[in-house]
């Protein structure tokens, strides 16, 4: 691609409501401080070709942005920095993604080109109340946000994604808790339950 890549590691096939066919990559480059989202249309196999990417804000080292969080020693493009695409899952014109340190991102994706993001949860931010139905809101207790990977629960009858769940890794892989997410409202995901594995 130009741009010094390292290879891929998660990776999804996704063919849009339109006929286009696509790939959604985690994607490692020197631009960036660790793996990013790459959208590539393979709609013509003999003709791949990047067409879209998403990274969390701060990643773009080459770009003059700055990073926000620590680091082992603030070396830009440092192998090892766990803020990261790690995994992606795709259902219609969602893209709910696995990126540790940062939880789970979810992008509207109905244009490709302009990934976008309408929301995000994490559970190490100790600045959200955990709330349940019937009850209110309490302090949430934060713990590693080391999000391997995410998955859908795809409503019975057609429409939007009303729950996530997604898998820690923390210490080995996978591994740590499994997080139940209602999606309901994409712009303040709200974690529903949770158990350790």
């Amino acid at each position: 691609n130009g741009h010094g890549s390292f290879g891929y590691h998660g990776m999804w096939v996704h063919l849009d409501g339109r006929g286009g066919r696509y790939v959604f990559a985690s994607v490692r480059t020197t631009d960036y401080t660790d793996q990013i989202l790459i959208i590539v249309d393979i709609t013509n196999p003999a003709d791949p070709h990047e067409v879209g990417r998403w990274w969390y804000p701060g990643m773009w080292h080459a770009g003059g942005e700055t990073r926000t969080w620590p680091s082992d020693d603030g070396t830009p493009g440092q192998t090892g920095t766990p803020v990261q695409c790690h995994d992606v899952t795709v259902f219609g014109d969602r893209a709910y993604v696995a990126w540790p340190d940062k939880g789970v991102i979810i992008l509207d994706i109905s244009n490709p080109r302009t990934p976008t993001r309408v929301g995000e949860i994490n559970w190490g931010d100790v600045s959200r109340p955990l709330a349940f139905p019937g009850k209110p809101a309490e302090p949430f207790h934060p713990i590693p946000s080391q999000v391997h990977s995410v998955g859908v629960v795809v409503p019975k009858h057609g429409g939007k994604v009303e729950t996530v769940i997604a898998g820690d890794e923390v210490g080995r892989c996978p591994g740590g808790y499994m997080h139940i997410v209602d999606v309901r409202n994409e712009a303040r995901p709200q974690e529903i339950s949770s158990f350790m594995t």
